[in-house]
């Protein structure tokens, strides 16, 4: 008899963008972030404090997740915590105000 191997999640692996919507806080001092559907594609928006809002969209290229600000950034997803890597400004948590 065979033993099936269970493959365990990568940590930070491609996820559906559904999954990442909403509020995401960085304790680093990053700004804050959402990500939301737009009419036809997942959007991030960087909120400043000084109120400057920065939107750009998401795509998915050779299973990565990327979008493009001042250059290519990659997201990631931790299911398992619950955790947003942006390449640019480390880990998020979401937003339980929301």
């Amino acid at each position: 008899m065979e033993k099936k191997k269970r493959l365990r999640k990568q940590p930070f692996a491609q996820c559906p963008l559904v999954h990442l919507t909403g509020r995401w806080v960085n304790n680093s001092g990053s700004p804050p972030v959402r990500i939301y559907k737009g009419s036809h594609s997942y959007h991030i928006e960087f909120e400043y404090r000084d109120g400057v809002k920065v939107d750009t969209r998401i795509s998915v290229v050779q299973d990565k997740m990327i979008f493009d600000m001042f250059g290519r950034i990659e997201l990631a997803y931790d299911e398992e915590n619950d955790l947003l890597l942006v390449a640019s400004e480390g880990s998020y948590k979401r937003d339980k105000q929301e």
